[in-house]
């Protein structure tokens, strides 16, 4: 015959006229926030420090204010605030001497790059998708790639067939679904 016997330790007695809550808290937001932006902080110092001194090729280094102006010369959003070269946003100077500032945004910006945008959000799930499948293939992580990987090593080409079909099928399905709401959220594409 066994008895089982609960054992709960004692609570700790705290006197609650000296807590320690709000030193825990500040440690703990100083830990979680203030550690990572100190990290990028001394990242981008080595950065522009190595950059500057030449230690290797800027091919290799290049300076950080290039990295964003390259970023921001091939973001598509930038692209569509701009407009067709330019000429949307200098068509539509004179509303800001009738409009307030916030309306030419929402109005005349926005407008002319969400198309631009829903670009790159499509380029940019495309290639997360097949950087997923990519990954799954190289380290048989389970799914789609991963089964395809497998199936190839074994020799089971008809397992491989399918796993292909699927990948290029579900690609085909997401592309679709953001062009619907492509279609759906922006009607004057293709309009002007």
């Amino acid at each position: 015959m066994s008895v089982f016997v609960d054992l709960v330790p004692d609570e700790p007695k705290v006197d609650p006229s000296r807590s320690a809550a709000p030193a825990q808290r500040w440690k703990g937001l100083l830990t979680k926030a203030g550690l990572p932006l100190l990290s990028v902080l001394v990242f981008f110092a080595v950065w522009q420090t190595v950059a500057t001194l030449g230690i290797w090729n800027e091919t290799f280094v290049p300076y950080p204010s290039t990295v964003w102006r390259a970023f921001v010369d091939v973001s598509t959003t930038h692209d569509g605030t701009r407009g067709y070269a330019g000429y949307l946003l200098h068509e539509h100077l004179y509303m800001t001497l009738r409009r307030v500032f916030i309306q030419v945004i929402r109005d005349v910006v926005v407008p002319s790059a969400l198309p631009e945008t829903f670009t790159g959000i499509r380029l940019a799930v495309g290639m997360a998708y097949s950087s997923v499948v990519a990954a799954e293939l190289f380290n048989g992580i389970p799914g789609i790639g991963g089964l395809v990987k497998d199936a190839s090593n074994y020799n089971n080409t008809p397992v491989v067939l399918v796993g292909i079909f699927a990948i290029g099928v579900s690609g085909l399905i997401i592309d679709g679904l953001l062009r619907t709401a492509e279609r759906r959220y922006l009607p004057w594409i293709g309009k002007v």
